[in-house]
């Protein structure tokens, strides 16, 4: 029996299984567990005469039903590492459930299948197998020596039935490929659409007009060169002399082949057993991209190659260094191109400056041309040289490739896949690609989590980027500070209260990460817009605590949030700690209180109770606190005409409740309040109060007595008062002159007829 090691590894590749009762099942091993016990997929079970085939869609063989083949070197049937094809859904028999027993050992096999029939004959047939004794996939290792010896029983049994085999290394006659039972048995995924195209090709569905073919990277090779536009008109001229200099490379090259002492039928002897290999094709803008730095050339082989696989080994290979090494090793000491130079040269395309998704499709293409298989590790390279430079098309046609050859994706190609798919602006394809990972449980790495949340940032769609750190934080995966920050800084900036919030919380409150003024700003307008005093009082604390003193805006933004709460005293205190700051407090200040109690139509009286409580709790209460509420009487006497006694009364306490007197801007709402209200004797009661404390009036008050005068009629004191105002060196608003106009209009009076004649009424109007 093989190791049970070798077993495991051999998942997901065609096996061929010889039963003790001496049947044969050829399919797909998927499992393989501890007691050797197997589970083969698109299973071909042939009969110890080996006439008949039966087609079954899963197989359990029990570890003790497998012939030992110890005793004989010929029984060694155990195919693994083959080529796999695609299946024919044509030849495909119906299946039903059934029981396969063992002679000796009873139920073995589980599978599914109809009254058998046989799939084809395989008497005088004749079969053209590709491959020989010496190919690359018979090496010496234990998968070689398997390989051989299914190999050679393939032919000793073929023979038996009277069938010709043809190898390469044997002198035997070639035939045409016919396809019989034996070939379904050995090949249960063939179909026949694979004679023409043994793989998904990678060939390109259009060609670019600005790409012409590259020489062999044999010496003997003609000159060529490829050149590459990403504008897809005509070549610059830097292009053209790198060409030149190519052609000349070449032509000193092709002297020196020439002057060699090989003969022409060596030559194409060495032509004929060599694949033709077009591995050059890369960007030749510049000559550098061609010529091996002496450093490079003088190594030998060996270091090459170690030296390659440790360029390639980097995240980021590079283009000029990768094509050295390459041409190093091929153009001038004719080393074989093997899957790993594919491979590098396809990983280089990661460059961001010089790989393209076209440079991949035609390596691709030139190793199907050659008879080089793609591995995993190179279909693998493919996709990450496409999450730099993407092509859906082509990571598609990799993608199936690898399904089709039974291949499954490792967890550092769904990385690649998903960065493809985020580059191309496929995000919820990559959002539905990250659930399946973590299905899977294959944890997301944090660049590609970086890099979703980025692009999720600048679309603005702060709700994923907060599924996303949140899920990230649960699992307790590492998130770089910069991440934090950057979120922290889109997330506020665009006034997301949920992405906000988590973020303070998670690193800034917990003294993790400190952001700037700026940011602290923004968390902070949107803690009051929303009403959140919890975050705004957390930002206020952290600037408190990296001594940053707090501004006249900070402070009304954290008054606004307390008003957004519903919280009238808070905001008030908060007024109130300002103004003990040292920080006098504007109108700007006091506007969001006041809409506050518009839009709740509160009572006047309510909240000059709650200054009055602040009073009585130690607060030093602002003479600007005392004004709100002054001003809102005027918004409340369209439903309380008793709203300018009210006014008066409060400005009769005010002197009680603040720490300061009444100001110009007082008198200037109580003013307003008696001209909407028509009172004239209120109003010359604010006059004389303010002669009488000394208090300087302002234009607003000058414009204020004007147009009260005028509304009732006593043109005479509006004259005057437009004469002081004059005095001063001010000047009326264009929305007060207009409506001086219109109040003096069509009236005979004297003083009307000098306002409105006055030239800064007439210059104005």
């Amino acid at each position: 029996m093989l190791p049970l090691g070798l077993l495991t590894a051999a998942q997901g590749h065609p096996m061929l299984v010889e039963l003790k009762n001496g049947e044969t099942l050829n399919g797909h091993l998927v499992n393989c567990d501890n007691w050797m016990n197997l589970t083969l997929k698109e299973v071909v079970q042939t009969s110890p005469e080996g006439d008949r085939f039966f087609r079954l869609p899963e197989v359990y063989v029990r570890g003790n039903n497998v012939r030992d083949n110890r005793s004989a070197a010929r029984n060694k049937c155990l195919r693994i590492g083959a080529v796999v094809v695609h299946r024919s859904e044509a030849t495909a028999a119906r299946e039903t459930e059934t029981v396969v027993e063992d002679e000796e050992d009873g139920p073995v096999v589980v599978a599914e299948v109809e009254p058998a029939r046989p799939i084809k004959s395989i008497e005088k047939n004749e079969i053209r197998y590709p491959c020989d004794k010496s190919s690359e996939w018979m090496c010496d290792d234990t998968f070689g020596q398997i390989r051989q010896a299914w190999y050679w029983r393939i032919v000793a049994a073929y023979q038996e039935k009277g069938g010709t085999f043809w190898d390469s290394r044997l002198e035997m006659r070639r035939g045409n490929l016919r396809v019989d039972g034996l070939w379904y048995c050995l090949c249960p995924s063939f179909c026949h659409s694979s004679l023409r195209q043994p793989f998904p090709s990678f060939v390109s569905r259009r060609a670019s007009p600005t790409r012409c073919r590259v020489s062999n990277l044999a010496p003997d090779a003609a000159p060529g060169i490829r050149r590459y536009s990403s504008a897809g008109g005509s070549d610059t001229a830097q292009t053209e002399r790198a060409s030149e200099e190519l052609s000349k490379n070449h032509a000193r090259e092709s002297v020196s082949s020439a002057q060699s002492p090989t003969s022409a039928e060596e030559v194409q002897q060495q032509q004929d057993d060599q694949p033709k290999i077009r591995i050059t094709r890369y960007f030749a803008r510049d000559p550098a991209l061609v010529r091996v730095p002496q450093s490079i050339s003088q190594k030998s082989t060996e270091d090459l190659e170690n030296y390659l696989n440790q360029v390639t080994s980097e995240k980021s290979p590079k283009m000029l260094t990768v094509t050295a090494v390459l041409r190093a090793l091929i153009a001038e000491r004719h080393i074989e191109p093997k899957v790993r130079h594919y491979r590098a040269l396809i990983l280089a395309n990661t460059d961001p400056r010089y790989g393209s998704p076209e440079n991949v499709r035609w390596l691709l293409q030139e190793m199907e041309e050659n008879g080089i298989a793609a591995d995993s590790s190179t279909l693998h390279a493919a996709l990450q040289a496409l999450a730099v430079h993407p092509d859906y098309l082509l990571r598609q046609e990799v993608l199936r490739t690898l399904r089709d050859r039974w291949l499954s994706l490792s967890p550092t190609g769904w990385h690649h896949l998903v960065a493809g798919l985020i580059r191309e602006q496929q995000f919820e394809l990559a959002l539905d690609h990250l659930d399946h990972m973590a299905r899977m449980e294959i944890p997301v790495q944090s660049w590609l989590h970086a890099l979703l949340v980025y692009k999720m940032c600048e679309l603005e769609d702060f709700d994923q980027v907060y599924d996303l750190m949140s899920s990230r934080a649960s699992q307790q995966q590492d998130i770089s500070m910069d991440l934090w920050l950057y979120v922290l800084d889109e997330a506020s900036e665009a006034l997301h209260h949920k992405t906000t919030r988590y973020v303070w919380k998670q690193v800034v409150e917990l003294g993790y990460l400190n952001p700037s003024y700026g940011v602290c700003g923004n968390v902070l307008t949107v803690a009051s817009r929303t009403g959140d005093t919890d975050l705004a009082a957390s930002v206020i604390r952290f600037l408190v605590k990296t001594e940053v003193p707090l501004t006249l805006e900070d402070y009304e933004k954290l008054a606004e949030t307390h008003v957004m709460a519903g919280d009238l005293q808070a905001a008030f205190d908060t007024l109130c700690l300002m103004h003990n700051a040292g920080i006098q407090l504007e109108e700007s200040s006091t506007r969001s209180i006041l809409t506050y109690m518009v839009q709740k139509k509160l009572k006047p009286q309510l909240a000059w109770e709650t200054l009055k409580r602040l009073k009585a709790q130690g607060r030093n209460v602002p003479v600007g606190c005392a004004n709100v509420v002054i001003e809102y009487c005027e918004h409340e006497l369209a439903r309380d005409q008793g709203a300018v006694d009210k006014a008066i009364k409060f400005y009769k306490e005010l002197y009680d409740l603040c720490s300061s007197p009444a100001d110009v801007t007082t008198y200037n709402c109580l003013i307003s309040l008696s001209r909407r209200a028509k009172r004239s004797d209120a109003c010359m009661f604010v006059v004389k109060e303010m002669a009488a404390l000394g208090v300087t009036p302002d234009i607003t008050t000058f414009e204020l007595l004007i147009l009260m005068c005028l509304e009732l009629e006593n043109f005479r004191s509006a004259y005057m008062y437009f004469q002081d105002l004059l005095d001063r060196g001010w000047t009326l608003s264009d929305s007060t002159c207009a409506k001086i106009r219109e109040l003096c209009q069509g009236s005979e009076d004297e003083f009307a007829v000098r306002l409105v004649s006055h030239p800064m009424l007439s210059i104005l109007g």
